[in-house]
C-alpha cells in the first residue's frame, strides 16, 4: 500500500499520501457466522493522510503507513462513518436523509489500489492439474479511472490493472505500476 502511495505521489508532486484503505469487516463476525456463506458488502474502509515529502525514502514512507495503519486500527477508525449515521437516527434523521448524505460524499477514488488476497497454493485445488501462477483481478474500469489490485501467489507479488483507454492511458497505469514495483524492490 505504502509503495502505491509512493507511486502516485511521484506522478502527482504532492507532499501529502491520501490512503484508502479496504478492511474486511468479516473478521469482526463470530467463528460461526464466519462460516456461514452470505452474498453482502462487509467492507469498511480506513481513510490516511500522511505527510511524506518527494525525496522521503521507500522504508521511511512504508514505516508512516505502517504506524498510521496501526492507529486506525486501534481506533477502529473504519466505523467512523456507521457512528455518526447511527447518532443521526438517534437524533431524528430519516433513513432517506442518510443515503442522500451516502451519496453525496461517497465516492470512488480515480485511482485505487485494493489488496485482493494471498492464495494459498494448497488450497488451490484442480485435481492432477497444477496452477505455476495464479492472479486476481478487480474489475474494469475506463481511464482516467482504474484500480490497481494486489495479489500473492507462492510469495510473488501480482500487480494487475483492467483499463479500457487509450495506449497513453494505459501507458500512465503501467508507469505507475513500474514504479509500485521499483518501491518494494528497494524495501
Amino acid at each position: 500500500m505504502a509503495a502505491y502511495g509512493k507511486a502516485v505521489q511521484q506522478y502527482c508532486g504532492v507532499e501529502t499520501i491520501s490512503l484508502a484503505c479496504p478492511t474486511d469487516m468479516r473478521k469482526f463476525l463470530s467463528v460461526d457466522d464466519q462460516k456461514q456463506l452470505r452474498i453482502q458488502n462487509m467492507t469498511g474502509r480506513y481513510n490516511m493522510q500522511i505527510e511524506a515529502p518527494l525525496s522521503e525514502s521507500m522504508a521511511d514512507t512504508a514505516w508512516h503507513v505502517h504506524r498510521a495503519m496501526n492507529e486506525q486500527k486501534e481506533q477502529y477508525a473504519f466505523l467512523e462513518s456507521f457512528r455518526s449515521m447511527i447518532a443521526s437516527l438517534a437524533n431524528g434523521d430519516s433513513v432517506a436523509k442518510l443515503q442522500q448524505a451516502v451519496q453525496e460524499h461517497y465516492h470512488v477514488r480515480g485511482i485505487s489500489y485494493t489488496n485482493l488476497a494471498v492464495i494459498d497454493d494448497e488450497k488451490l485445488n484442480f485435481g492432477n492439474a497444477v496452477p505455476v501462477s495464479c492472479l486476481m483481478s478487480g474489475g474494469f474500469r475506463e481511464m482516467p479511472e482504474y484500480q490497481i489490485a494486489v495479489s500473492t501467489f507462492r510469495k510473488r507479488i501480482n500487480l494487475v490493472a483492467n483499463i479500457i483507454g487509450t495506449p497513453q492511458e494505459i501507458w500512465l497505469a503501467r508507469a505507475v505500476m513500474n514504479q509500485m514495483k521499483l518501491f518494494l524492490l528497494t524495501i
